[in-house]
């Protein structure tokens, strides 16, 4: 192969990468509040189909025959759903444990206790240490007596912004400015 047959080839795999990349990136953008499952399906689709454009772009000039650029393009097919579908399932334990800690969340805000748990991720497993810590340090008598401070606060009139103040030589100006 010559300089401009990798050259060929590089961009090709290239271009795929972008282009997968650039409709992942749309397609995540329109399914914001989709599940995380989703998510990861679109991600992992994305990086499958960048390798298998790239593979499908240039299988054509790669091989001696037809039947190699099949058995290439099979190959990729295959491993491009076997790895869809490895996704998926490990996605399912993400998911599952982003809706536990949902659950926490609200048993922490009705008052309950919140026990520590293992979750499969570094960042999630902080979220429930963190849950778990506060619901241990915050007791229900605590929590009444700070909600009554809220609804205290809540009621109690804000100082007007144009209220008198002393200034540096004691005597009251506005905070207004005119």
């Amino acid at each position: 192969m010559t300089i401009a047959d990798y050259a060929q080839v590089l961009g090709f795999a290239a271009g795929s990468a972008l282009v997968a990349g650039l409709l992942a990136a749309i397609v995540l953008r329109l399914a914001r509040r989709a599940p995380l499952v989703v998510h990861v399906i679109v991600i992992v689709a994305a990086a499958v189909g960048a390798v298998a454009g790239g593979i499908a772009l240039t299988a054509g000039g790669m091989y001696i025959n037809d039947a190699d650029t099949m058995v290439a393009l099979s190959v990729t097919a295959a491993s491009g759903v076997v790895s869809l579908a490895m996704a998926l399932l490990l996605t399912l334990a993400l998911s599952r444990d982003a809706r536990g800690l949902g659950r926490d969340a609200r048993r922490l805000g009705a008052g309950d206790t919140v026990e520590p748990a293992r979750r499969v991720t570094a960042e999630l497993d902080a979220v429930q240490g963190e849950l778990a810590e506060s619901s241990a340090t915050s007791s229900p008598a605590s929590r009444t007596t700070c909600s009554r401070r809220s609804r205290a606060s809540a009621r109690s009139p804000r100082p007007s912004r144009t209220a008198s103040r002393p200034s540096r030589s004691g005597m009251p100006t506005s905070s207004a400015r005119t």
